[in-house]
């Protein structure tokens, strides 16, 4: 499991490498989005009275389900590539 893993991440590296090449990188995630952490509750009521903070500055925002994608995204989801490359 752990080798499939890493040729999955691998693969992905790489394309992200071709995309930037070519000038095309605006790459977007399908299923997620990505938004402040001031605006996760969920959390903030959950770690009332904690230490615990969100560090949305090191992870680009807080990453949530993009429930309209759910909805309005087929398969294949990018057409003939696959998430190898």
């Amino acid at each position: 499991m752990v080798a499939e893993k890493k040729q999955l991440e691998q693969a992905q590296r790489q394309m992200r490498k071709r995309e930037a090449a070519a000038g095309d990188n605006k790459w977007e995630p399908l299923f997620f989005r990505s938004l402040p952490g001031a605006e996760h509750d969920v959390f903030h009521r959950l770690t009332e009275g904690t230490a615990w903070r969100l560090c949305d500055d090191k992870t680009k925002g807080v990453w949530r389900i993009h429930d309209d994608a759910l909805e309005r995204v087929k398969v294949p989801f990018r057409g003939e590539l696959t998430p190898h490359g």
